[in-house]
């Protein structure tokens, strides 16, 4: 086979996240980290890999899928929601996959996944959503919140609040049912990259600590390795690197962008596309990674040459960092090609052979992982 310089070729990575697409959770194998992304007449299609095993990847409208691939019935639920997803997010389309794997679609284990995850997910954004609220109170010179009368567990939580936001419509200068939500709004999206004053990891933070110890854990495997299998894992490696090196101060910056809650909402309503631009970049940068820090776990008590397997999906999914990004490091990425990379046709031998719902379960299983 000839050399794939995928990874590491700077005229195949994409210009911008748009057209790098979001990765989604399909179960059916063959669209195992498929990207969803708009077309030029703003139509949903899918970008998946070759399913013979060759360079280059398949482009198919997202209306035309089950033509082309025979769908589980995961796989035909999201496409259904993902219709009406606007704009196309990775935040978006972690939602509908949790509203999907709470459902059943994924198998139980990721029913129990998707339970726990939305039960702490929305724990999060109504802590966030108080600490931005007393943010907004003493900027305001208000005082502060008294704690022990919210619970966030509680279903009334919300209303609870209510005349502490109405306090704040003489210094605001709107009415606190336009400051709900507005509030509301942002603790979503800040709780996903974290607060500086929240008593919880973050699903940013979480997510880099993954691809931390991923390339950490893959960089100590690949000293016993040679030939074909340590091009593999510098390939992976370096991804995870590039992925780390901007994630770091996106994160910083969209935290230090979160200190001041009136100064949020005063740049959000001034510039909302850029303000959500920077508060989303971490998580637009760390899109994909959970599900091969979940994949490379997975064989952690397997065999050696079931880890090659592993090590070679690894280097099919590895996320390639938009072009865009160079300006965000403040500098142009060095990214490097090896002319001695090697392809193997095993990878896809369990669909060549019709094992197909063996290897949807293992699909299933790091899903639940990764959620």
């Amino acid at each position: 086979m000839t050399a794939n310089r995928r990874l590491f070729s700077l005229k195949q990575r994409p210009s911008t996240y748009a057209e790098a697409g979001v990765v989604a959770p399909f179960t059916t194998p063959l669209l195992l980290q498929a990207r969803l992304r708009l077309d030029y007449r703003g139509r949903l299609e899918v970008v998946a890999r070759n399913p013979t095993g060759a360079d280059g990847v398949y482009v198919v409208p997202l209306a035309a899928l089950e033509e082309f691939f025979r769908l589980s019935v995961h796989d035909r639920a999201l496409i259904e929601r993902v219709r009406t997803l606007t704009p196309i997010s990775p935040l978006g389309i972690r939602e509908i996959a949790l509203g999907l794997s709470r459902e059943g679609l994924a198998g139980p284990d990721a029913e129990a996944a998707a339970a726990r995850s939305l039960q702490e997910e929305e724990e999060r954004s109504l802590l966030t959503m108080l600490l931005l609220l007393e943010q907004l109170l003493q900027e305001a010179g208000l005082g502060r919140i008294d704690w022990k009368t919210i619970d966030t567990g509680s279903s009334d939580a919300r209303e609870r609040l209510r005349p502490y936001f109405k306090s704040l419509e003489p210094s605001m200068g709107i009415g606190s049912g336009e400051l709900i939500t507005m509030i509301d709004e942002l603790s979503g999206l800040v709780a996903s990259i974290g607060h500086t004053k929240a008593p919880f990891k973050s699903h940013a933070d979480t997510t880099l600590e993954e691809v931390v110890e991923l390339r950490r854990s893959i960089a100590e495997w690949v000293q016993g390795e040679r030939d074909d299998h340590a091009v593999l894992a510098g390939l992976v490696v370096e991804c995870a690197t590039l992925t780390i090196d901007c994630t770091g101060p996106g994160l910083a910056k969209a935290k230090t962008i979160a200190n001041s809650a009136r100064r949020l909402l005063q740049a959000r309503a001034s510039d909302r596309r850029k303000v959500d631009e920077v508060l989303t970049r971490p998580i637009w940068l760390l899109d994909g990674w959970r599900h091969l820090a979940a994949l490379w776990r997975s064989g952690a008590e397997e065999s050696r040459e079931a880890q090659r397997d592993i090590l070679i999906e690894l280097a099919e999914l590895a996320p390639l960092v938009p072009l865009a990004a160079d300006e965000w490091l403040g500098k142009p990425m060095e990214v490097r090609a090896n002319t001695e990379l090697r392809r193997w046709v095993r990878l896809n031998e369990d669909w060549r052979t019709g094992h197909v719902l063996d290897r949807q379960a293992v699909i299933e299983q790091v899903l639940a992982e990764a959620l």
